[in-house]
């Protein structure tokens, strides 16, 4: 029994079939490639020494009340309180003072190694100009 040999022309067919199937085939690998979807940015952890403060109002609360938001805001990861002392409430009169208030916050922040902003804000109307009375401080 003698085997024949494939002729060149099926040969050269059976060839391009192979390399057009190669073709497609990377054409095809190239465009699920190019057109998949860009992967999302990685996520931004925030480093480990961030610090969170917040602005706060703590004079409005009793004793009581202030440990309980102070509480809340430790457990929440603040650190810095940025707090108004307002210099007439502070020293009514002259040589006056009211630090009770003020000194229960400071204590109680104090306690609970939190970090305090004191912002010293407002003037006694002893301390104020009338608007009316400006023109009169220019220089003529």
């Amino acid at each position: 029994m003698t085997r024949s040999s494939p002729s060149w022309s099926a040969l050269a067919r059976l060839g391009l079939c192979l390399v057009l199937g190669a073709a497609f085939a990377g054409a095809a690998i190239w465009w699920m490639w190019r057109s998949r979807p860009e992967p999302p940015p990685p996520l931004i952890e925030p480093p480990a020494y961030a610090e969170i403060g917040v602005n706060v109002a703590l004079e409005q609360y009793t004793a009581t009340e202030l440990n309980a938001v102070l509480a809340r805001l430790k457990a929440a990861g603040v650190r810095w309180l940025r707090q108004r002392f307002p210099w007439d409430r502070i020293e009514p009169e002259p040589g006056e003072f009211e630090w009770a208030t003020w000194d229960r916050i400071v204590a109680a922040v104090a306690e609970r190694e939190m970090r305090l902003i004191a912002v010293l804000d407002g003037s006694p109307a002893r301390c104020s100009v009338p608007v009316a009375c400006l023109g009169s401080l220019r220089k003529k």
